[in-house]
C-alpha cells in the first residue's frame, strides 16, 4: 500500500457543530446528505466529504480535513500490483503495528464491493495513540477495487472516543464514490 493515515445506521454531521444529526445514507434521489457536499476531485474521482472539511493533497494521498476536532478522510490508489485489497490492508496492519504506538487491530474483513461492481473490498478497523498527544484514535480504512478496475482506499481518522462517527463518514463517502470523474 502507497499510504498510511497520519492518522449499519448511519447519520449526518451538522456542519456547524460536527455532531451527529439525522440519517446520513443516500436519499432514493442521490441526494447529498444534509451536512455533506459532493467533491469532483481533480485527482479523478468523486466522493462526499463534510461540508466545511478542507482538501489537502500531499505524495499520499488527498485529504480532507477538519480544523480542531481531529478529524481526516484520506483517498488514495493502491499501486501495487497484484494484490487484493485484503492483502493490502493486511500489509499495512502490519507496518502500522511497528510504527504506531499503541497500535491494535480492532477487525480485518472482506466486505461487499463498492458500487455493486462485485469485485473484492476490505475493511481495517484500528487504534493507535496519536504521538506527542497522547489521544486514541480509531481509524476505518476500505480498500477496494473501483468500476474503472483500479483499486482505492478511503481512510477516515478521529477521536477513538467519537467512534462509530468515522463508519458514518465513511459510509456516505463511498455511498458518492465514483473514479474517473
Amino acid at each position: 500500500m502507497t499510504a498510511t493515515a497520519s492518522g449499519t445506521e448511519s447519520q449526518s454531521v451538522d456542519s456547524a457543530s460536527g455532531s451527529p444529526t439525522d440519517s446520513a445514507t443516500a436519499t432514493p434521489s442521490g441526494q447529498v446528505p444534509a451536512g455533506y457536499r459532493v467533491e469532483h476531485d481533480g485527482k479523478g474521482f468523486t466522493i462526499a466529504v463534510p461540508v466545511g472539511w478542507k482538501r489537502t493533497e500531499r505524495a499520499n494521498g488527498v485529504f480532507y480535513a477538519t480544523s480542531g476536532d481531529g478529524y481526516l478522510m484520506q483517498i488514495y490508489s493502491i499501486t501495487e500490483p497484484d494484490t487484493t485489497p485484503r492483502e493490502s490492508l493486511d500489509a499495512t496492519s502490519a507496518n502500522l503495528a511497528s510504527a504506531k504506538s499503541g497500535y491494535q487491530e480492532i477487525s480485518l474483513e472482506d466486505v461487499p464491493g463498492e458500487g455493486g461492481t462485485g469485485r473484492t473490498a476490505a475493511q481495517l478497523v484500528y487504534a493507535y495513540d496519536k504521538d506527542g498527544t497522547g489521544e486514541r484514535r480509531q481509524v476505518v480504512d476500505r480498500a477496494f477495487t473501483g468500476a474503472d478496475g483500479l483499486q482505492y482506499a478511503v481512510l477516515i481518522a478521529g477521536p477513538a472516543a467519537d467512534w462509530p462517527r468515522q463508519e458514518e463518514h465513511l459510509k456516505v463517502a463511498l455511498d458518492f464514490f465514483q473514479p474517473g470523474q
